[in-house]
């Protein structure tokens, strides 16, 4: 389970579930659940965005797997939706999209992702925590080259597909 900011860089990580449960399940046994029913610090106040001067909170955006809360969005159920939750649910899928790239980005990188890392459940949770950690500083140090993550032309709304998709070795 992560938490992926804007930047495709993973703010919160935890690893070591291995059971076969839902995302929700995993979700309500994570530290990410704690923090958010403790309250923690761990979001930023609320900041205006650019050419606004109006705050504006920070939210978590997840699949229907995940319980709606005050700081975490979910898509609205498929059954009879109107106009503008079909906008809502566009527009919470584009920003799901940032979380799949900075997956793909990072097992594209680490190349460890693409079969079964045969070795002790220990030693494994230590590669992937220090995966997350290079993916991060490589993105704060090399940054994303053009075309590495999906792009939408907002106009269109047709989405041209990152180059992690086609299987490049990222440097």
């Amino acid at each position: 389970m992560a938490l992926v900011d804007a930047d495709y860089k993973f703010m919160w990580v935890d690893v070591g579930c291995n059971e076969r449960i839902s995302d929700g399940g995993v979700f309500e046994g994570c530290s990410l659940q704690q923090a958010l029913d403790r309250r923690s610090s761990m979001f930023p106040d609320p900041a205006p965005c650019p050419g606004d001067e109006r705050p504006l909170s920070y939210y978590i955006i997840a699949d229907d797997a995940f319980p709606l809360q005050e700081n975490l969005m979910k898509p609205y159920l498929h059954k009879d939706m109107i106009h503008e939750h079909r906008i809502f649910n566009y527009r919470l899928s584009r920003a799901r999209r940032v979380v799949e790239n900075a997956f793909g980005i990072m097992a594209n990188r680490f190349r460890v992702y693409f079969t079964k890392i045969a070795l002790e459940p220990s030693k494994v949770t230590k590669i992937v925590l220090a995966t997350y950690t290079l993916h991060n500083l490589l993105r704060e140090e090399i940054g994303i080259t053009t075309g590495v993550a999906d792009v939408e032309d907002f106009n269109t709304h047709k989405v041209s597909d990152g180059s992690w998709r086609n299987d490049p070795v990222l440097a």
